[in-house]
């Protein structure tokens, strides 16, 4: 190929023609052969022809033999004329020490990053005019730049790429590239660490949201006690609800692995107990498959549709805010928790609502 040093475009046989007259043009590089050419001894015996290799019966032309400034250069049939003879110099004929058009090596990327599962640098800076840059990016497992890569990225004309890891130590290579120029490139690496990703446990029922109230009877309460209307969700009769279990967003198909991840993870949940005077944490302990909450509350596992679900039973009087690891906030009350005759009234109702706005 015959490659302009300015713009880094291609002697270029123009639309690939093939018959007498087809316009010669630079263009940028598509690998075709009408933008290879055969150098040849003019026929004279001095000077060359240039013939493109996808139509070899024809030459480099001046078009008409003219000599003016703005003749068109175009392929024609051989006719072995000096409109078809051409010289080859060097920059340096004349003895004079012209500069260096080839630029060096590109410098190094920078403040190389991993972080959301995107991998960044600091574009590596252009040297004009002959310059074009793009990146290549390698990402190995461990901590060096060795062996295959786990993700490989080419001619990224950004300064970034998105990459799924799974958690561990990665190296990643970054190769800034002189595109016009084959050969001009410099590396850099950097090793980073990915963390797990964080799980998110959750409740899944209509009406137990980020910002509900679930009301419970303790057991041993008296079940003809006065509740507060339905409307409202309190069920004097009932001691436990049950919900689903969703984590990062989806059920948790039922499973026994899935079922310790499950008790492993509401263990970690945070629970509060309530009181006028604030929170206080409450310990967590299991037995027997059964996680308990300062024998307040109690949770059970079991299946639905093939997910898990945790049954949430009150087992004393209790206003309780759990704190999900996704932020949401849920509040367990009993009325005997906030009322001493175990009734629900307006200004019941009020008090837990302040103490679910703490």
């Amino acid at each position: 190929m015959i490659v302009n040093e300015y713009d880094g475009k291609c002697l270029d046989a123009a639309d690939a023609g093939t018959v007498n007259g087809t316009n010669i043009w630079m263009y940028p590089n598509h690998d075709h052969a009408a933008q290879r050419w055969f150098v040849y001894t003019h026929p004279s015996g001095s000077g060359f022809m240039l013939a493109p290799s996808h139509a070899s019966n024809l030459v480099m032309d001046a078009a008409g033999g003219a000599t003016a400034n703005g003749t068109n250069i175009q392929l024609w049939e051989v006719n072995s004329t000096d409109a078809q003879k051409f010289s080859i110099y060097k920059l340096t004929l004349d003895g004079r020490d012209y500069p260096k058009l080839k630029p060096s090596a590109p410098k190094a990327p920078t403040n190389i990053i991993y972080s959301q599962k995107t991998v960044s640098w600091t574009a590596s800076p252009l040297q004009p005019p002959y310059d074009m840059r793009a990146y290549d990016v390698w990402i190995y497992s461990g901590y060096s730049a060795a062996g295959t890569p786990s993700y490989t990225g080419t001619n990224i004309t950004g300064t970034s790429c998105t990459v799924n890891l799974n958690s561990g130590t990665y190296t990643a290579k970054i190769r800034a590239k002189n595109t016009r120029y084959a050969g001009l490139y410099t590396d850099a690496t950097s090793t980073f660490t990915v963390a797990p990703e964080k799980e998110v446990l959750s409740f899944t029922k209509s009406n137990v949201t980020t910002d509900a109230i679930k009301l419970l009877r303790w057991q041993g309460m008296d079940a003809a006690s006065t509740g507060e209307p339905r409307t409202r969700g309190y069920d004097p009769t009932q001691t436990s609800d049950t919900v689903g279990i969703r984590l990062n967003g989806a059920p948790m198909a039922y499973s026994t692995a899935n079922l310790a991840k499950a008790k492993e993870l509401f263990k970690g949940v945070k629970y509060e107990s309530l009181t006028h005077s604030g929170a206080v944490s409450q310990q967590v302990t299991e037995s027997g498959g059964v996680i308990k909450i300062a024998d307040k509350l109690s949770i059970s596992f079991g299946s639905s549709g093939g997910n898990i679900t945790a049954t949430v039973t009150a087992l004393k009087p209790v206003a309780m805010r759990l704190t999900m690891a996704d932020g949401s906030e849920f509040l367990i009350a009993t009325p005997g928790d906030v009322n001493l005759d175990g009734s629900m009234d307006a200004n019941d109702w009020t008090t837990i609502m302040r103490w679910t706005l703490q």
